[in-house]
């Protein structure tokens, strides 16, 4: 009875802020650069360092990373091309882990700084005209703590270096293009620093101001001018008012300076210098447990009269607040993501920034403010997760067949309950961009959350398929704008407004009450000049929504008044009757899930197999497929049960990750067969690599049956 009532029922189916004006252009969503486990998310001391970035022109941005290996890579994003694919530009072990840091002296040329192996301080160069140049090192072993590097480039032909040394001094090198490296030496006393990062800041070409912390907790600095050499350093905060994390510096303008850090209690702390009257006191921009140890605080200024700083606060998220000339210091709020540490930021324009950090999966996280992007608005309330971080990376486009010849597309319920459970229990969500096999780990995952999300809300769909002549459709469509007497905005609201992120179910009219319906996670709201009140400027109300079927993005669900029915902005084509709020969704602990294949980012050692099952299928259980790998070296890896004995349905394909053996020798064969005495066509094959490299394709029809004879099919690489 229930298996009867399953296939019924489907057929019809961090910290809030309110976010101010300034909030406004932020992406709704974050998105990843690169795979898991890019960058390493295990180091130890100051993580401040772990991500660098710049702007070389209004058209481009640089990331850069520190890899599990400790090679330097590094992305580019060029306009119009998007996103390059992430690429190493050192050998493995270049780097400690942390110490990063670059600067683009031209449009032309980049400049890439880091602490190496044994405390040397080490670099390479990009130029257009020669690509990049080979890694060497400016200061010896034993001159580096290990804490991040900073580099300024006062002019086009000249640049400074500045690290702290293993003795707590502050040391320095430079280059200039007519005389070459200089030998480094000290700008202040061995003792003088605690073993973290130094900043520095030119703000004209004749003048450097270089900042860090003491052993006791102080903000020191000193200075250098074409006029007079390099000042005597001292403090402009007391002791105990910083921790040993990374200091930020700015200079919005050749008269001014901006100074920011993390104090020992992990508030964000400020004080600035002005030609006309000195520096200032220092005071918090956002209180007490507002940040985290395990990083410092990046600022920018975006144009002479607004700054922008960053930080990550305790709940994993990273927090910005601003200042601008018309309008004092803004209050602090979290920006869609779900960060680890590492933090870097770059304006290449004034009205755009771009931010990046190492999320808790190891990958390279970004997002971005644009003021002239179309995004909610200062009425808009938001969650903190983000489809990017926090949904899965593959589209539903699952088939399933839970009762024999009763087929169904999609686990949209399951989805959206997933990566509810993965957000709210605080675990990194698999990472795979490939749809889950029938019969994997993450698979039977996401169809064990399918079952409740529709079980437990039967009576939901049932109440809307009670509509004789479309009589009703005005009143569901208006559920779903009623802020008051528990309608469905309200419910949607209270959920929202508790920082809540909360599953939604789309009831498609028609088709005698059989959709095709819909799950998605609403993660925030906006209502424009609308009150709830079901009065005018109804369709000034927008719901921003995780949908599986779209992965990566936030789409945008807004009612249409005239034709009572609810769709996105971004596809017009995707619409819905009306909504109501799963309340019934309980969370419930998820599988760990990282370390499986399709979860270690595109690495050449992992071959995607997808096997286009034809008009007779793999039974599973005792009747299964394995797959074996010979090399060229002669070698071979046997993957037995690739199905997990679980049945593979007719005409539908299944993609199997399979991690192989690393080294240089190529893929000689894949060989398929089977065990049991089933039948089974196979009428597609497709092999390669997780990168995407395609090595072998085939098809028929069928391609191959496999039968009792055990005949096995080789699949021969060229």
């Amino acid at each position: 009875m229930l298996g009867v009532l399953l296939a019924v029922v489907a057929a019809v189916a961090g910290l809030l802020t309110a976010a101010p004006a300034h909030a406004a252009a932020w992406d709704p969503g974050s998105r990843t650069i690169s795979a898991p486990k890019a960058a390493d998310w295990f180091i130890y001391g100051d993580h401040s360092a772990a991500t660098a970035t710049v702007s070389r022109t209004a058209d481009s941005t640089d990331a850069f990373w520190v890899g599990l290996d400790g090679a330097i890579a590094t992305a580019s994003w060029q306009a119009g091309r998007g996103w390059s694919a992430p690429r190493n530009i050192t050998a493995p072990a270049a780097s400690t882990g942390k110490g990063l840091s670059v600067v683009a002296r031209n449009p032309h040329h980049l400049d890439v700084f880091w602490v190496g192996q044994g405390g040397t301080v080490a670099t390479t160069w990009w130029d257009a005209a020669t690509g990049w140049g080979k890694p060497f090192t400016v200061a010896p072993a034993g001159s580096a703590s290990g804490a991040a590097t900073s580099v300024v480039a006062r002019n086009p032909n000249h640049l400074d270096v500045f690290w702290t040394s293993p003795a707590g001094a502050v040391s320095t090198t430079w280059w200039d293009v007519a005389t070459g490296w200089a030998r480094p030496f000290t700008v202040a006393p061995v003792g003088a620093a605690a073993k973290t990062a130094t900043s520095v800041v030119a703000r004209n070409p004749n003048h450097l101001d270089v900042f860090w912390t003491s052993p006791a907790g102080a903000v020191s600095t000193t200075w250098w001018d074409a006029a007079t050499g390099w000042g005597r350093p001292f403090t402009i905060s007391a002791p105990g008012t910083a921790a040993k994390t990374a200091i930020s510096v700015v200079a919005r303008n050749p008269n001014h300076l901006d100074v920011f850090w993390i104090s020992p209690q992990w508030a964000v702390s400020h004080t600035w210098w002005d030609a006309a009257a000195t520096w200032a006191k220092p005071f918090n921009l956002a209180p007490d447990w507002s940040a985290t140890d395990t990083d410092g605080v990046t600022a920018i200024a975006r144009n002479p009269n607004h700054l922008d700083v960053f930080w990550i606060n305790r709940q994993g998220r990273v927090a910005t607040t601003w200042w601008d000339a018309a309008t004092p210091w803004g209050a602090p709020f979290p920006i869609p993501s779900w960060a680890r540490w590492g933090i870097s930021a770059t304006a290449r324009t004034p009205d755009r920034a771009d931010l990046f950090w190492v999320d808790p999966n190891g990958a390279i996280g970004t997002t971005t403010w644009d003021e002239q992007k179309p995004t909610p608005g200062s009425h808009a309330r938001m969650t903190s997760f983000s489809p990017a971080s926090n949904g899965f990376q593959f589209r539903n486009d699952f088939t399933t067949e839970p009762i024999q010849n009763l087929r169904f597309g999609g686990l949209c319920g399951g989805m959206a309950y997933s990566a509810l459970d993965y957000y709210y229990t605080h675990q990194p969500i698999p990472q795979q961009n490939i749809l889950p096999a029938t019969g994997t780990k993450l698979f039977n995952q996401i169809y064990s959350r399918q079952v409740p999300s529709i079980t437990d809300n039967v009576d939901k769909w049932a109440e809307l398929m009670v509509n004789p002549f479309g009589w009703r459709t005005n009143e569901f469509f208006n559920w779903g704008l009623q802020g008051f007497n528990g309608g469905r905005l309200q419910e949607l609201q209270r959920s929202i407004d508790a920082g809540r992120p909360v599953p939604l179910g789309l009831f498609k009219a028609g088709n005698g009450g059989a959709g095709p319906h819909h799950q998605v996670v609403a993660i925030g709201y906006d209502l424009g000049r609308y009150r709830g009140d079901l009065g005018a400027f109804k369709e000034d109300l927008k719901i921003f929504i995780y949908d599986p079927n779209h992965p990566g993005q936030t789409v945008t669900l807004v009612p249409s008044v005239a034709d009572h029915s609810y769709h996105y902005l971004e596809f017009p084509g995707e619409s819905w009757m009306t909504y109501f709020v799963d309340s019934k969704y309980r969370t419930t602990t998820p599988l760990s899930l990282l370390d499986e294949p399709g979860n270690q980012g595109a690495t050449p050692n992992q071959l995607a197999v997808t096997i286009g099952t034809g008009g007779d299928d793999l039974r599973g259980g005792s009747d299964n497929a394995n797959i074996v790998v010979t090399f060229t070296d002669g070698r071979q890896q046997f993957f037995d049960n690739i199905n997990n004995g679980a049945r593979w349905i007719d005409n539908y394909a299944q993609t199997v990750v399979l991690p192989i053996y690393p080294g240089n020798a190529k893929v000689r064969s894949v060989v398929l067969s089977t065990t049991g005495g089933d039948n089974w066509n196979v009428n597609t094959l497709t092999v390669k690599t997780l990168a995407g490299q395609m090595l072998y394709q085939a098809s028929g029809n069928p391609l191959v049956r496999f039968t009792g004879a055990h005949i096995p099919y080789t699949a021969r690489i060229n």
